[in-house]
């Protein structure tokens, strides 16, 4: 799906500086006014997130349960009975994967507890659960078989930090076509609340198939990454890589908002800026990727907290 871009993106940043410039000052001003209007929330850029205000046929949650507790839902939006395929990915254990297949009707919601996992089918109970205690990574979900008549899924997920009292909640990042067709995310932060910590959440993987994905260690994506604060100046950042892996998986913002598990030696930047964005330019993809999704969680570590799908910038 990236190739292409991949090939021509030295050719892009070249006869892109003064566009850029412009695209930077109109983004810079969206992001000022989403920091007045929504506190600790996670938002920037154009309408082209690849969440599920409109269903999808694939949705890509993130859980944690180190000392949090996770929730995941997901809703068959049309009156026919469907098929689904979850997929739970481990990073703290290399990306071990535990799947199972399960059933909704028409109009069918089911609310999943990733702590102990079950089917929505009662006549069909899911048999021996994984312990995921001190775990996290992501679920996918996917509808079995893929047609016109199947992209009805919508979801959305929940962790509750039992230590900050804090809860991240945000819809599902769903398989959409702006995510396949662009080189550059963003997401932006700030200090409103009190916010110090983060979890910077990337997450790659391989198509495979209609109706499932690979991850694992190798199998990633590498951007190049550019902080820009309050007055608009910009700070160059080292590559960072994302896997489904220890270190890999959930990074910090900087030396000032750090990840909230890790620590601040798995920032992206350096630094101690705490109002601003973060812009991630696709370098290269590793072992196959071709398709990702970020979550950006925000909180202070003591009862307030938000998390959204990081924003995908379309190509020009």
């Amino acid at each position: 799906m990236f190739e292409e871009i991949f090939n021509d993106k030295n050719q892009k940043r070249r006869k892109g500086s003064m566009l850029k410039n412009s695209i930077v000052a109109i983004r810079y001003f969206l992001v000022l006014l989403f920091l007045v209007v929504m506190p600790i929330k996670a938002w920037g850029g154009i309408s082209t997130i690849p969440d599920t205000d409109f269903p999808e046929d694939q949705l890509y949650f993130f859980w944690d349960l180190r000392a949090r507790q996770s929730f995941f839902q997901v809703t068959n939006t049309d009156s026919a009975a469907l098929t689904v395929h979850i997929q739970v990915f481990n990073a703290a254990t290399g990306c071990t994967e535990f799947d199972y297949d399960d059933d909704f009707t028409g109009f069918d919601t089911h609310l999943y507890d990733v702590s102990k996992l079950t089917r929505n089918n009662p006549l069909n109970p899911l048999v021996g659960p994984p312990d995921l205690t001190d775990g996290y990574g992501f679920v996918v979900v996917s509808t079995s078989t893929v047609t016109d008549g199947d992209v009805v899924l919508i979801g959305n997920f929940r962790v509750i930090d039992d230590e900050g009292g804090y809860e991240y909640r945000t819809n599902a990042a769903g398989n959409y076509e702006a995510a396949d067709t662009t080189s550059e995310y963003t997401f932006n932060f700030n200090d409103i609340d009190g916010t110090i910590f983060s979890d910077v959440v990337g997450i790659p993987v391989i198509a495979n198939g209609l109706s499932t994905v690979l991850a694992g260690p190798l199998i990633t994506a590498t951007f190049d990454p550019t902080l820009f604060d309050a007055a608009e100046n910009d700070v160059s950042c080292p590559p960072v890589t994302f896997a489904c892996a220890p270190t890999t998986f959930d990074l910090g913002i900087n030396q000032e908002i750090v990840n909230n598990k890790e620590g601040g030696e798995s920032s992206i930047c350096l630094g101690t800026d705490t109002n601003g964005y973060v812009d991630l330019l696709l370098d290269t993809l590793g072992g196959g990727a071709d398709f990702f999704v970020g979550f950006i969680g925000l909180n202070n570590g003591d009862g307030t907290g938000s998390m959204d799908a990081w924003w995908a910038i379309p190509e020009l």
